[in-house]
């Protein structure tokens, strides 16, 4: 094998396929190290078995004297390609189980595994199949995984809801006090129902693997796999039992009597600014609402206290309710609208919060006791 690759196209591949790098002794042709291929394009693969990663290099940006692969180890390439400031390095498989990283200033010979050794790509089976445009995958991904717990383990709340019928489909994620929902429709309708969960880590790299095109992501559910393909690479991953994670369609498509339309920016700052306030033991934020106002207000006897005016359209009897202003500011953040929409029914239920009825969050509210309020 022999090819010349431009430096910064070969090191953002190999970084984005590290990701997919065991964390832990797997065996030594998984540890540290990613397949690079050369044949009618070139292409860097890396696994976890868990996780399936492959992305090609742009057409432009490498020039194929002759084709094979080598088994690289990740870390050293990454340093190597980051120190360098050359336009263009050349790889070339050397004598015994040697690769030569040529700079414009010198080389260095690394050892390599044995390309055999590595993991064969999963066969796709046949199975549901659906397409969804590339920005409006984005937009899910980055919406829907808002109400996700951030530790790793929780098998129900570190993991994303990818639904999908007909023409619609729907990324999904919860952690027990908030639930995030967004719909949008595919490009391709499915050919037959998919729910099926997906880990943060497979939901980094489909990202990223979006971030490196603007084409369609073909997604292929099938056998305990999921596939997402695009013209520049694939992330294959094995899917989580889904059957347990809770039903979003009660708590999102209950109808509520109340409503609050605000000025999302707005919002955002004064949760932002009243969660200042709030400790670990003390998180429960007034929000007072009458006509045409919203209040925020926080009392702590740690940190002081703060209130905030926001006008509001509103309408209905006033009502005091008491949020974690974080779980709020999370969700504002998210969205792009100008105004959004908060439903709610009383002080002791979920409030939703509606942007354009594409992206809907759930927030349980704090129920304190009578003691605590005030």
């Amino acid at each position: 094998m022999k090819l010349s690759c431009r430096r910064e196209e070969l090191l953002g591949a190999v970084q984005i396929a590290g990701q997919s790098v065991p964390k832990r002794h797997v065996n030594d042709a998984l540890d540290n190290r990613f397949l690079l291929s050369a044949k009618k394009s070139v292409s860097v693969s890396a696994t976890d078995y868990n996780i399936y990663v492959e992305f090609s290099l742009a057409a432009d940006a490498v020039d194929i004297e002759e084709g094979g692969e080598v088994l690289l180890p990740l870390d050293k390439v990454v340093q190597l390609l980051r120190e360098s400031r050359d336009e263009w390095i050349v790889l070339e498989r050397g004598e015994g189980a040697r690769c030569r990283v040529g700079f414009s200033d010198g080389f260095f010979e690394l050892l390599i595994g044995e390309a055999e050794e590595f993991p064969a790509s999963p066969r796709k089976e046949q199975g549901a199949e659906f397409s969804i445009g590339r920005d409006l995958l984005i937009e899910g991904m980055d919406k829907g995984r808002v109400a996700r717990a951030p530790e790793e383990g929780r098998f129900l709340f570190d993991h994303c809801l990818l639904e999908a019928r007909d023409d619609r489909f729907v990324i999904a994620s919860t952690d027990g006090r908030r639930m995030a929902l967004f719909q949008g429709q595919a490009e391709k309708r499915a050919d037959s129902p998919v729910r099926v969960l997906l880990s943060q880590a497979v939901m980094q790299q489909v990202r990223k693997l979006c971030d490196r095109t603007s084409s369609d992501v073909r997604i292929t559910v099938s056998r305990g796999k999921v596939f997402f393909e695009t013209d520049r690479g694939r992330v294959m991953a094995n899917t989580r039992d889904e059957a347990s994670f809770p039903d979003y369609r009660p708590h999102m498509e209950k109808k509520r009597s109340r409503q609050v339309v605000l000025q999302r920016t707005a919002l955002l700052s004064a949760t932002k600014r009243i969660a200042l306030l709030t400790n670990e033991q003390e998180r429960a934020v007034e929000f007072c609402l009458s006509a045409g106002e919203l209040v925020l207000r926080c009392q702590s006897g740690t940190t002081g206290s703060g209130e905030i005016r926001l006008e509001a359209q509103y309408e209905g009897a006033s009502e005091v309710l008491h949020f974690d202003p974080a779980y709020l500011s999370e969700s504002l953040a998210a969205m792009g609208e100008d105004t959004v929409a908060m439903r709610f029914e009383n002080a002791r239920e979920g409030a939703v919060l509606d942007e354009a009825d594409r992206f809907k969050y759930l927030v349980m509210p704090i129920i304190l006791d009578s003691g605590e309020s005030g």
